[in-house]
């Protein structure tokens, strides 16, 4: 039964899953209006605008400093709205392959993933600290048998270096009547570039207590305005499984997210295997391949022309 369990979570797990364009600088503040400023030296400012003139900008940060540059020391300014929709690492940032960080999307944002275009889930920003994922098995969709998961997902502490959230995935086989849940609770390091993520969690499956934790270490370095490295992992730890004792689940993936304008690839390797003590390590290998888009910024784009 046990080995059942965590065949049945493993399957869970597997389904569940260029430069900035540069705008003119302002010549006069705006207070009312944020601003985000490169320098050459290589440091990223946000914060009101408050004077500018041929020599300096004056402005106060978002936290509360206010701070003088030389506008020779500039190399871009835009507005934070400009800087979001000229930035296409953003596509996706709350999501790794098939787990997340803390972190929800956007308020009122509307994104689709695909996984080797057999699962398709749709996740909509509800507010800035709460989301929800509604996604399907494709193949059992189109073949009677439709597999539906829903996942709320919250970010319940939110700064500028830390986070915390918590996610409750309800798994539903339409076709058998049989269903799974799976409660998390992750922390997450970082800004949503460039973060590190450890997290936790249990499941139900028919009513039973899955007794041994899922945990999950992942990250995410950004390469440049079009591109991230992606680590995704999960560890089971579960004694007797197939001969192995002490053993100990794990489902390791990488990849690299590739996007352009509202669209992101990501292409890579997944190697779930199981490891004993004192044991040679069982693993196999294989490619993946996942879809996102960011439906709200390629509706602007087609509203725009771009």
């Amino acid at each position: 039964m046990r080995n059942t369990l965590l065949l049945m979570v493993v399957l869970m797990t597997l389904l569940s899953v260029g430069h900035c364009f540069a705008q003119e600088e302002p010549s006069t503040g705006e207070p009312n209006k944020v601003y985000q400023i490169q320098t050459k030296d290589g440091k990223t400012l946000k914060g009101n605008l408050i004077s500018s003139d041929q020599m300096k900008m004056v402005f106060v940060s978002t936290a509360g400093d206010t701070i003088s540059l030389d506008k020779a020391n500039i190399l871009k300014i835009e507005t934070l709205a400009d800087a979001a929709a000229n930035d296409y690492r953003n596509i996706d940032y709350a999501r790794y392959l098939i787990t997340s960080p803390a972190f929800t999307i956007a308020e009122d944002g509307l994104g689709l993933s695909n996984v080797y275009i057999l699962y398709s889930g749709l996740t909509y920003g509800i507010t800035d600290r709460l989301s929800v994922e509604v996604g399907t098995s494709v193949p059992g969709l189109l073949g009677g048998a439709p597999i539906i998961m829903i996942t709320p997902k919250a970010h319940l502490l939110k700064s500028d270096y830390f986070h915390l959230g918590a996610s409750l995935t309800y798994l539903a086989d339409i076709r058998y009547r049989s269903s799974l849940a799976f409660a998390s609770a992750k922390a997450t390091v970082g800004n949503r570039y460039n973060h590190l993520t450890a997290g936790i969690g249990y499941g139900v499956v028919e009513g039973e207590l899955f007794d041994v934790p899922i945990y999950q270490v992942s990250g995410m370095v950004s390469l440049g305005d079009r591109a991230s490295f992606i680590l995704d992992s999960q560890y089971v730890p579960i004694e007797d499984f197939i001969g192995f004792d002490l053993s100990t689940f794990f489902n390791i993936m990488c990849a690299i997210r590739v996007a352009k304008k509202a669209h992101s690839w990501d292409v890579g390797f997944i190697i779930p295997g199981v490891a004993g003590d004192g044991q040679r390590p069982l693993a196999i290998g294989f490619p993946y391949v996942g879809y996102n888009l960011d439906l709200r910024k390629a509706k602007k784009r087609k509203t725009s022309g771009n």
